[in-house]
């Protein structure tokens, strides 16, 4: 597919958009906009861990 299909396909409004598929090819998870490297791994820890402070 293309970038544009692709942006169509899941909704994407603006960049950077991230969006996390399950193995059926679900959306699960939508991060839009700019995140430092620091927020970006705190909220998939969040995520993963299911904690409110993430992984420190």
């Amino acid at each position: 597919k293309t970038e544009e299909e692709l942006a169509k396909e899941y909704r994407i409004k603006g960049v950077p958009t991230i969006v996390f598929l399950n193995s059926q090819g679900e959306e699960f998870l939508r991060i839009p906009g700019l995140l430092s490297k620091e927020d970006f791994i705190d909220l998939l820890c969040s995520y993963v861990t299911g904690a409110k402070q993430g992984c420190k």
